[in-house]
């Protein structure tokens, strides 16, 4: 899995997990379109849902509810809250994502319920949750 926009800023107590500077990234400027990006993001698979506002941290333009949630596309896992700063800052991303969205004309593909489901593991872990056991469950959340 691929991390990006995980910015230090967003969770300054996290140093190992959120290493750049969303004003460096901001300062080095895009290179994608902004709308196409932005759409991207927002339609991604939700990975984990956290029912917590974040506050636009460069301008105090907006403040996202469930910000820090997980978003997936099945190879790349990004916060909920970085369309938002897409939409207003457009920072840099890495140019291997934004040419895979160029090239999936904008659209999400579509990921197997059970990838989801060792991504979603893979997120919890990376970010220092307890680990999940995706066999345990099947479609529909019931035990087997």
């Amino acid at each position: 899995m691929r991390y990006i926009g995980l910015y230090r800023e967003l969770d300054p107590r996290q140093p190992d997990l959120y290493q750049e500077s969303i004003h460096e990234a901001i300062a080095r400027g895009a290179t994608y379109s902004m709308e196409e990006v932005a759409k991207y993001l927002e339609a991604g698979h939700p990975t984990l849902d956290v029912m917590e506002g974040t506050p636009d941290v460069v301008g105090g333009a907006f403040s996202a509810l469930g910000g820090p949630s997980m978003m997936t596309d099945g190879e790349y896992a990004w916060r909920y809250d970085l369309s938002f700063y897409v939409r207003h800052y457009t920072p840099a991303l890495p140019e291997e994502f934004t040419a895979r969205v160029h090239e999936l004309n904008g659209v999400v593909p579509q990921v197997p319920h059970e990838k989801l489901l060792l991504v979603s593991s893979a997120i919890n872990e990376y970010l220092g949750f307890r680990k999940s056991e995706p066999d345990r469950y099947r479609r529909g959340g019931q035990p087997r």
